[in-house]
């Protein structure tokens, strides 16, 4: 934890330094269609084991906006856990049990990648909410036997009803996750969902409450279900501070999580 603190301090002050340079060739207006950022999130708690479960989890994560109403995202990250009953299934660490896990105390190593697009089927428009539609897929490129992921190929649908009310965003998401079937494993595809408000409280300042949860992957662990709060501050008009903390309110949750990044648009 206090190297994560250490490393989350040292990428604060290399934002803010980087702040202090001029946007070189954007002009005023100009739509800014990549971006390229990480958010390394510390995640921690006993999810009703009786022993803490640590994961750091380090993405790189690079964004493409062709259009203004699609956006396509892949995470490339790095991680590190001290658990073999824990795996990434349908691009969400889950507890699991059985499989060909090696017991171990703690394993790193890349993890899965995780490819996402959204789209904005509808936008919103006077008493019509905004509608959009997303897909995700995790390219199974960490190591099964050292329980960083399961060796399969997973992919997700997920749609998204939203509406600005006196200037909140509320929203409501629902998916469901097409799980691979690992060897020792017997893993339910999970139904995903997540509500929350969003406001800009300054010009720089967004914030987004959530409610967030899913059914368990394994019948034998609690459904995740955590509240949280996510936050873009923008340091200039490419570039932007990221946050989260997480507190989980079940069993099948993490007790809570923190991250803390940036996102390099141009």
């Amino acid at each position: 934890m206090s190297r994560l603190i250490l490393r989350a301090g040292i990428l604060l002050l290399l934002c803010a330094g980087w702040s202090l340079m001029p946007a070189a060739g954007i002009a005023q207006g100009e739509k800014l269609q990549f971006a390229v950022g990480t958010e390394p999130t510390f995640i921690s708690g006993d999810y009703g084991t009786g022993s803490n479960i640590d994961i750091t989890y380090l993405p790189v994560i690079l964004e493409y906006r062709p259009t203004d109403r699609l956006r396509l995202t892949g995470e490339f990250p790095w991680i590190r856990q001290t658990s073999s009953e824990f795996t990434s299934a349908g691009g969400m660490f889950q507890h699991v049990q059985g499989g060909s896990f090696q017991a171990m105390n703690t394993e790193s190593g890349p993890g899965d990648i995780l490819l996402r697009g959204e789209y904005n089927l509808l936008p919103e428009t006077g008493a019509r909410p905004a509608l959009f539609f997303s897909g995700d897929v995790k390219v199974p490129t960490a190591d099964e036997s050292r329980g960083l992921g399961t060796g399969e190929w997973d992919t997700g649908l997920a749609v998204e009803v939203g509406k600005t009310i006196q200037g909140a965003y509320l929203y409501g998401r629902l998916g469901y996750t097409f799980l691979g079937e690992p060897d020792g494993l017997n893993l339910d595809d999970p139904i995903r969902f997540e509500g929350g408000i969003g406001r800009e409280i300054l010009p720089q300042l967004y914030l987004n409450a959530f409610l967030a949860g899913s059914s368990a992957v394994d019948s034998s662990f609690k459904d995740p279900l955590s509240v949280g709060l996510n936050g873009n501050l923008r340091l200039r008009d490419d570039l932007s501070l990221t946050g989260l903390l997480e507190i989980g309110l079940s069993d099948g949750s993490p007790d809570y999580g923190l991250g803390i990044g940036f996102l390099q648009q141009f």
